[in-house]
């Protein structure tokens, strides 16, 4: 079968998509399928020069990589990065068209108007194609106040209707995520529920005085780590208000590695608190990202308390197959302190109580037997549930589905788009 994947970011840019999308590449052609990414040219978190151009072909891993032109509007605050996913969505079309014709075409969301693209490239080939939804856009976007003009958030919504209408297949990471899309227009049958998924081999429990931890000068303290990216959605002022409360323990240190829109303003409120034991630490490249996750002795999901969107971050997969304990911080209602409620791989904060979370580091280290059961555990779930493996079968086995039963002629499309809507609950 021959698998067209639509996505704005692939190694060697570094991040959580950039590595979903190649694993669930490598793991189909490892299959025996063929694979083609349409993507553009590197530019996010590369550790070198931005990488451009107007279109290249090429070789990565095992999948044949058709590259677009890029923006110029990547780099900057929420309006440019509208303007580059508003850019980038005809640009995949274009190399999309160049790529061969595919059996089956999947969408990575965020951004949404890759499902524009996904859909243009499927009438264009008479392909179905499936869009795989990450991020709830344009909901969490209205939760945490980046979006707030009435009519670009009707014109977001019209789209995301749109794509969830017309879509042959939708997948989503979480239950949440399948309530929200039914409730936006998609029919329940269409809705799959497909977890992320973690190299659970290149990720994996090791010793917790290493190469990285000598290196940041951490030996001897009680190490309460957040590895990711420092953006509008992630309450990192919780965690830095905890560490102001823990001051006076000279042994625990707050280190925050990575980088965001909210990076800079973090590191000035942690200057003007004075505070000693809070870290900031540069981005660091995937190979290192197990010894990184090692070295902690908890590792921190945080989420604001205004995110009311269902999502499981790809670093709460990644802690867990690390074998190390988790601080969760957010709504108690959502799909990813479920999981760590389930599995008892860690423990389960309000959003915004840096007292109560001070609290949930001091009896992590009061009890160094205790933490280390919570990893356990959070690492054979991930092994049994979360491996790339069980992922792409999933993928594997949808693909098949709708290949077979050949792609929803126009008829049965405009049948669709006259169902009434469905409630959450079907």
């Amino acid at each position: 079968m021959h698998v067209l994947i639509l996505t704005a970011y692939f190694r060697p840019e570094i991040g959580a998509a950039a590595d979903l999308y190649y694993e669930l590449a490598e793991t189909l052609a490892e299959r025996g399928h063929q694979v083609t990414v349409v993507t553009g040219f590197p530019r996010y978190r590369l550790g070198t020069e931005r990488q451009n151009g107007f279109l290249r072909k090429e070789q990565v891993g095992r999948s044949r990589v058709v590259r677009v032109a890029s923006s110029p509007f990547d780099q900057g605050g929420p309006m440019r990065r509208g303007l580059d996913h508003l850019y980038l969505a005809p640009s995949l079309v274009m190399g999309g068209l160049l790529a061969g014709k595919p059996d089956v075409i999947l969408a990575y969301s965020p951004p949404l108007t890759l499902g524009a693209s996904a859909w243009a490239l499927s009438k264009l080939r008479g392909v179905p194609w499936i869009i795989n939804v990450q991020d709830l856009f344009p909901q969490y976007a209205i939760d945490v106040g980046l979006l707030t003009s009435p009519i670009v958030i009707r014109a977001f919504e019209a789209l995301e209707r749109f794509v969830y209408r017309t879509a042959h297949g939708i997948t989503v990471n979480s239950p949440g995520g399948r309530v929200h899309a039914v409730s936006k227009g998609a029919t329940s049958e269409r809705v799959r529920v497909i977890s992320n998924w973690v190299d659970v081999d290149f990720i994996r429990p090791g010793p917790k005085d290493n190469a990285f931890r000598r290196e940041c000068r951490l030996r001897g303290k009680f190490v309460v780590q957040y590895a990711g990216t420092m953006g509008y959605q992630q309450d990192l002022d919780t965690l830095i208000e905890a560490a102001q409360l823990l001051r006076d323990a000279p042994d625990i240190c707050f280190q925050l590695i990575g980088d965001g829109v909210e990076r800079e303003r973090l590191q000035v409120k942690v200057m003007r608190l004075g505070l000693r034991n809070v870290v900031f630490t540069p981005f660091q490249p995937r190979e290192r990202y197990p010894l990184v996750l090692q070295s902690a002795d908890a590792c921190v999901v945080t989420l604001r308390k205004e995110v009311r969107t269902p999502a499981i971050p790809s670093k709460l997969l990644g802690i867990m197959a690390a074998g190390k304990p988790v601080l969760i911080s957010a709504d108690p209602s959502g799909d990813a302190p479920a999981i760590v409620r389930d599995v008892g791989c860690g423990i389960l904060l309000p959003p915004g109580e840096p007292a109560q979370f001070a609290e949930a580091v001091l009896t992590l280290k009061r009890d160094p037997a205790g933490a280390p059961r919570m990893g356990r555990r959070g690492r054979l779930h991930a092994q049994q549930e979360f491996s790339r493996q069980v992922g792409a079968a999933r993928y594997e086995e949808l693909f098949a589905r709708l290949v077979n039963t050949g792609p929803l002629n126009a008829a049965y499309c405009n049948r669709l788009q006259r169902l009434p809507e469905r409630t959450p609950t079907d």
